[in-house]
């Protein structure tokens, strides 16, 4: 990204191909838009994405919006079928974030989308995608961290706006939270801190059982609250709620 000097960015990965067509969609479709997506195929019919090997959706309009389009046919990230301005890239500084392992393809995406106005989604295929194995990610490392900038970078995209895609988000901090009680990591209370600052009001909107979801808000010593957390995931280990 530093070295890039062309009008536009997009990627692939080293262990997928791209048809004739790739660059073709993505250019024929670039006028008077920041952002182009196409769509692409599976190696097989993936479970992560409605258990289909085709994949694509028919959009033009806002980035916002057209995001939640994206999310709601689970393909936010997948940065080889989007193509992005190089100028907003480098006017902003967007870059990937080398402390996540997983997901940072969101992140990227809900950063420039931060900046972008209008996009294009076509369902023309121009990607052949080959999906990890199933324990790729058995250990995500920063996990609690990893949610948080996601969660942070839906609400400062989306503001006080609630959607599906925030709430997502809000719900995947919350499960790294409980994952670190289920765990019993020294540092735990400390991560309830951070988390009742970074969520704010939205905590009473999370999947927390409701008795803690509420003792997390009000109780800023965290102790009881803390208590309660360590209580709960005794009774139901291995719960996301």
């Amino acid at each position: 990204l530093d070295h890039a000097q062309g009008e536009w960015i997009t990627f692939v990965d080293s262990d997928d191909y791209v048809f004739p067509c790739w660059l073709e969609n993505f250019i024929h479709n670039s006028s008077g838009v920041d952002m182009v997506v196409q769509g692409f195929k599976t190696s097989y019919a993936y479970e992560a994405m409605y258990n289909k090997d085709v994949h694509g959706v028919s959009y033009k309009g806002s980035c916002k919006e057209g995001l939640l389009e994206l999310f709601k046919n689970k393909y936010l990230g997948y940065l080889w079928v989007k193509l992005f301005r190089t100028d907003i890239i480098r006017e902003n500084h967007i870059r990937f974030d080398t402390k996540i392992s997983l997901q940072e393809d969101d992140n990227f995406v809900l950063q420039y989308v931060t900046y972008a106005k209008q996009m294009v989604s076509i369902e023309d295929i121009g990607y052949m995608y080959f999906p990890p194995f199933r324990n790729k990610y058995k250990d995500i490392k920063n996990w609690f961290y990893m949610t948080q900038r996601l969660f942070e970078n839906s609400l400062t995209l989306y503001g006080k706006e609630w959607n599906d895609l925030v709430s997502y988000y809000l719900n995947y901090y919350t499960d790294a939270l409980i994952d670190i009680y289920e765990k019993k990591q020294e540092d735990r209370r400390k991560c309830l801190k951070v988390y009742r600052k970074v969520t704010g009001e939205l905590l009473l909107k999370s999947r927390l059982f409701f008795l803690s979801r509420w003792l997390c808000f009000f109780d800023f010593t965290n102790l009881l609250s803390s208590l309660i957390l360590d209580i709960h995931t005794i009774l139901h280990p291995q719960n996301k709620q």
